[in-house]
């Protein structure tokens, strides 16, 4: 729940209208978290697109890793990485469904790095 929170919020702030979830990428675990355990998060913009979806609605593709926490051993472990695709509501005040890609103007969000690249692709 805190990585879809943390997912939306972001896309909201980039976006700048409220958005719209479309599908979550299958969640695979990585490492187990245990009740107790410390867990941060962190979510980045991968990339924005008018195009790519089947329907022509705009999407913003978020990242979030969620990353163990153990401060006995002093060591950070990833947990999980999760993709989450929102669109953005048809209206500013946020009513409505989907906008299409024509009707919204999306910033670019490009690869800085080939690593960046290869997280967009993967």
């Amino acid at each position: 729940r805190r990585a879809y929170e943390l997912a939306r919020s972001t896309a909201h702030l980039f976006g700048g209208r409220r958005p719209v979830f479309h599908e979550l990428d299958e969640v695979t675990f990585l490492a187990p978290v245990n009740v107790g355990d410390m867990v941060t998060f962190e979510s980045c913009v991968l990339y924005t697109s008018e195009k790519i979806d089947p329907q022509g609605r705009a999407t913003i593709h978020t990242e979030v890793k969620a990353h163990v926490l153990r401060p006995e051993s002093r060591s950070v472990t990833l947990s999980n990485t999760f993709n989450f695709t929102f669109g953005l509501a048809d209206n500013v005040d946020g009513s409505g469904g989907s906008a299409l890609g024509s009707s919204v103007s999306l910033r670019r969000v490009l690869p800085g790095t080939y690593g960046e690249a290869y997280r967009i692709v993967e």
